[in-house]
């Protein structure tokens, strides 16, 4: 099972600071309001399923991803095209994280493939 290694520079970074930089860089990157607004909106409910569990971004791997997915299928009975969205937020979120040098790569990406079939 792969595990996002996401090193924290300091312990007191929590999600909403994450957020907050991310959101920042995609100002800097010249992001519309519009795709902002909705990463956000993506990535604070991802945020929040990882929290009811206990979670943090460092503890991210495949079977989470699989676990948010049926969330989003089942729970909140999202249709394809809204997950699609979704996993693009995340996957927006974890380049993001891995130019930065808090994580090692993507582990989004190769789930998307995943999720396609699903």
């Amino acid at each position: 099972m792969e595990t996002v290694d996401i090193e924290v520079k300091r312990a007191s970074m929590d999600f909403n600071e994450v957020l907050g930089q991310f959101v920042m860089d995609c100002q800097l990157r010249g992001l519309s309001e519009k795709t902002i607004i909705g990463y956000k909106s993506c990535i604070s409910t991802f945020m929040n399923f990882l929290s009811t569990k206990g979670l943090s971004l460092r503890d991210v791997d495949n079977q989470v991803l699989k676990e948010f997915l049926g969330y989003l299928k089942f729970k909140r009975s999202i249709k394809h095209k809204t997950v699609k969205e979704y996993f693009s937020a995340l996957s927006a979120l974890y380049d993001y994280l891995a130019f930065e040098g808090k994580a090692k790569s993507n582990i989004i990406l190769p789930f998307r493939a995943i999720s396609k079939a699903v």
